[in-house]
């Protein structure tokens, strides 16, 4: 009998759209899938106590597996695994705006078809902007996040390139992890500017200029309507305020909801061009090709 080392993450989504008996190899030992595991219930519940409630409830779950002479042991095996899901987590919160609560992230072994958990603890709460933001996962966006996990698992299985690529998605994370909107946008930004690597002094402009590049593909969303040049110079504004710890001004404040749904999407979509081209992405791999890329 095959032993196995598992990772799993637990969470709830809009996926009606997709059957409950969905399930969708991402790669040999990765699924996506909407039904949970055979568990054993009471094990499960004494492990996770009053958290169980929500871990029953999930209604998409992610499946990373490892076969393993040592299932009962944890090791480097075991950072695979949570590696492994890390990239998962990171490329779902690139391909869409989606609904996701309740998100839990466990490790494990199956013995003689019997799961049992090793490690457990919580993502950081993934927060909802408003419901006139937020979409559903179908096939069309699961097939997407796959190409995107993809490339992502590539680029940070290359340790000594796309260095700033993998701070600006770390910051992106972090955005969307945020639950007060006055911290979000910020990350957001740097996530960007990860991206457009500016000079000193120049920072504004050039931000507002290079970012205009990936607003401008945003025009299917009504929300993008308006003038990039505008729009951007005020999402810059509103994150130096913060950083330097200012008050905002009454017309910042008001917009600053907007504008920080606007910089998570422009985001999202600058990180989702470079990563599903290949030539695209080959012009982010170092500090050298970002500037050539900008400056030519």
């Amino acid at each position: 009998m095959i032993s196995c080392k598992l990772g799993y993450i637990f969470f709830k989504s809009l996926g009606e759209k997709l059957d409950l008996k969905f399930s969708y190899d991402f790669k040999d030992n990765v699924k996506f899938k909407r039904e949970l595991p055979s568990i054993n219930k009471g094990q499960w519940h004494e492990w996770l106590g009053l958290q169980w409630q929500d871990v029953v409830i999930s209604n998409a779950i992610l499946e990373a597996r490892i076969e393993t002479e040592h299932p009962e042991i944890l090791d480097e095996e075991n950072g695979k695994l949570t590696f492994q899901c890390r990239i998962l987590w990171v490329s779902l919160m690139l391909t869409g705006p989606f609904y996701l609560d309740n998100a839990y992230f466990l490790t494990g072994s199956e013995i003689n078809s019997e799961l049992e958990i090793r490690q457990f603890f919580k993502f950081d709460r993934w927060f909802n902007p408003g419901d006139d933001f937020i979409q559903e996962i179908t096939d069309i966006e699961v097939n997407k996040w796959k190409a995107i996990f993809q490339q992502t698992d590539k680029i940070f299985k290359q340790k000594e390139s796309f260095l700033r690529l993998k701070r600006g998605l770390h910051c992106f994370l972090k955005g969307c992890s945020e639950s007060q909107v006055n911290f979000r946008l910020p990350y957001f930004v740097r996530s960007l500017e990860a991206l457009i690597m500016p000079d000193i002094g120049k920072t504004t402009k050039q931000f507002t200029k290079r970012v205009a590049r990936w607003w401008k593909e945003q025009n299917e969303d009504k929300y993008f309507s308006e003038d990039a040049a505008e729009a951007l110079k005020e999402i810059y504004d509103i994150r130096c305020n913060f950083e330097h710890m200012h008050d905002l001004e009454d017309r910042l404040e008001d917009k600053q909801l907007l504008r920080s749904y606007q910089c998570e999407e422009v985001a999202r979509k600058a990180y989702q061009t470079i990563l599903l081209s290949d030539s695209e992405l080959e012009k982010f791999t170092s500090d050298i090709s970002i500037r050539k890329y900008w400056n030519k």
